[in-house]
């Protein structure tokens, strides 16, 4: 990586004050990403590949596509590999799809990394991936969502300083039409149904009431902007109608903390609502509406 690349990074990271801290103290300054965003795609060609995924992906499309037009990024959102080769600057979508559960990001970063100019990895969990992560080249910067991914891609990265945390881009969601929703529900459950079920789960039943909202809709570099923006809608309505959330989907708990609910959120298979509620929702919940209660399912029963 160029001296000018290193100073742009030094120097965005001076620009913004947040700390953030989680439950066992460590500390991380966070990237203002929208500054460090506006200041390396300054006249650039963009293009921006999104993340396949379900309904909680949408959330994480739409807070991408807001932070984008705050900062007045224009870019391309294509996954033709022609526009990808002839892009100055690559951005792949944020989200939780490098670790070992899914291949496609990790697909994706080991075929274009050694070959497009510079490649951005938005905010993403990081697990496992070892053999990718040691031979990043210099072109890339990885952006993680949480501290445990941070220290992770630190430790095995070959150029470590290309390594920032940002919080998860839902974060940048406008949800301000549904704010003034009028809740019809007094509580939200929104248990997950997929690989990533926590295995304390295992024996709790849960409520019959129960809606995997992420799984009723999905997403991918191929869908269209109103096709994404359905899916968006449909994945809030529910949780801007409902007093109260109980979920273990990490961005109907994001979604349901943001619109002022009262969320309790429980951690999935292996720990990204954890490591995320430590870094970023623990400390933006100043009213203490968000009560995390990891692996202790049993506070379902007789739900």
């Amino acid at each position: 990586m160029n001296s000018s690349r290193l100073t742009t990074i030094a120097t965005c990271i001076l620009l913004t004050n947040i700390v953030y801290t989680n439950t066992i103290a460590e500390q991380i300054q966070e990237v203002n990403i929208g500054l460090y965003l506006k200041k390396e795609t300054l006249n650039k060609k963009v293009v921006f590949v999104g993340n396949s995924g379900n309904a909680g992906d949408a959330l994480i499309w739409y807070g991408t596509k807001c932070l984008f037009k705050s900062i007045g990024l224009p870019v391309i959102a294509s996954d033709n590999h022609q526009a990808i080769m002839s892009a100055d600057i690559v951005m792949y979508s944020g989200g939780g799809c490098l670790v070992p559960y899914y291949s496609w990001g990790s697909s994706f970063v080991e075929k274009y990394a050694p070959k497009v100019k510079t490649l951005i990895i938005l905010p993403q969990t990081i697990r496992g991936n070892e053999k990718l992560l040691k031979k990043l080249p210099s072109n890339v910067i990885l952006f993680c969502r949480d501290i445990s991914s941070y220290k992770h891609c630190k430790k095995l990265v070959p150029f470590p300083k290309n390594i920032l945390f940002s919080k998860d881009l839902a974060f940048y969601s406008d949800l301000t039409r549904y704010k003034n929703v009028q809740p019809t529900n007094k509580v939200l459950y929104a248990f997950r149904s997929d690989i990533e079920v926590n295995s304390a789960r295992t024996n709790i039943k849960l409520p019959a009431s129960n809606k995997d909202l992420s799984s009723y809709g999905s997403i991918d570099a191929s869908t269209s902007l109103a096709t994404n923006m359905k899916t968006v809608r449909a994945f809030l309505q529910p949780i801007a109608q409902a007093e109260e959330v109980w979920t273990d989907r990490l961005h109907v708990g994001i979604a349901a903390f943001m619109l002022g609910k009262k969320v309790h959120l429980f951690d999935n298979s292996y720990g990204k609502n954890k490591a995320i509620y430590d870094c970023t929702i623990f400390k933006l919940d100043t009213s203490k509406n968000v009560n995390f209660h990891g692996n202790d399912f049993s506070l379902l029963k007789d739900k």
